[in-house]
């Protein structure tokens, strides 16, 4: 099992939000919409992590919230 320390490794919402990755997703999905996919993809580590899993680095964590948004294709003005 995996230890507290890997929990403390998850980015918090704000850390993954203000990254250098996600200024391009801000002009094309609204504020609403990056912080619940990141909310939701956070949780779902925090799930993996206690069943055993590792945590992945904070480019691969952002990279897959990047990916999972564009995935979600423009929906109408902001």
């Amino acid at each position: 099992m995996n230890s507290k320390s890997d929990f403390r490794n998850l980015p918090s919402v704000d850390k993954v939000i203000s990254d250098v990755r996600m200024v391009d997703l801000r002009e094309q999905y609204s504020h609403e919409t990056i912080v619940d996919v990141t909310r939701r993809y956070l949780e779902g580590l925090r799930t993996s992590l206690s069943k055993g899993k590792s945590c992945p680095s904070f480019t691969d964590i952002t990279e897959e919230i990047v990916s999972q948004v564009v995935s979600l294709g423009t929906i109408g003005p902001r």
